[in-house]
């Protein structure tokens, strides 16, 4: 089984468009917006943050203490774990890092 974690609003929008296929989606953003029409139980989204708008010193004080929790909720793959989001936002370009990081640190591929 393939795990992706989707990782804020441009990780969410590409694992939206997937369908058919037998992979665990996990979303993991610091707002709801762009998690609209998300039929699933995989959702994280950082509390006290509505939106990063960029801010990525903000978006990792909120995340750093919580990205654990996050692999203990969605559980990884054995087989193969994705991460996906963009380079330039304030949600995803901090949030995918970490969890990059702590996939590593606990031996997932």
């Amino acid at each position: 089984m393939i795990t992706l974690f989707a990782c804020g609003g441009c990780g969410t929008n590409i694992a939206k468009q997937i369908n058919n296929l037998d992979i665990n989606i996990n979303y993991i953003d610091t707002s709801n917006s762009n998690l609209k029409g998300v039929k699933s139980d995989n959702i994280f989204v950082l509390e006290n943050v509505d939106g990063a708008g960029k801010d990525r010193s903000k978006t990792y004080e909120h995340f750093k203490d919580v990205v654990e929790n996050v692999l203990i909720k969605f559980k990884p793959s054995q087989t193969l774990n994705v991460v996906i989001s963009s380079l330039s936002g304030g949600s995803g370009s901090i949030i995918a890092p970490l969890i990059t990081k702590e996939l590593i640190r606990n031996n997932y591929n």
